[in-house]
């Protein structure tokens, strides 16, 4: 059975921003985000003012994941902890920093 936190939730006049993280069946994470904002056309170009994307990491990274994130036990609960603390910090570079596997998809749109 799949179970989803929500990491951040930001909604302002300008910027609705939206990340969670599932812990699927096979014990894998995946942490989506979705950004609306028409800031974003800076970044990725006139007219771009959606940014979606999905983070993977499988199973056997979990373990080194949580070591990054100085947790052990609930994932999702450390993922929560990390960004109540860090909610401007690209999930990415979590992965990143610490030389976690995972698989990334995004989609731009207007």
């Amino acid at each position: 059975m799949e179970k989803t936190v929500t990491l951040v939730k930001l909604k302002t006049e300008n910027i609705s921003l939206s990340i969670t993280a599932t812990l699927l069946p096979d014990g894998s994470v995946r942490i989506d985000g979705h950004d609306l904002s028409k800031d974003l056309s800076m970044i990725f170009g006139q007219g771009i003012s959606e940014y979606e994307y999905s983070i993977t990491i499988e199973n056997a990274e979990v373990p080194f994941l949580l070591m990054s994130l100085n947790e052990t036990g609930d994932v999702l609960s450390a993922l929560q902890a990390y960004f109540r603390e860090n909610p401007t910090t690209a999930p990415r570079s979590v992965m990143d920093q610490s030389n976690i596997a995972y698989k990334f998809w995004s989609r731009l749109g207007d």
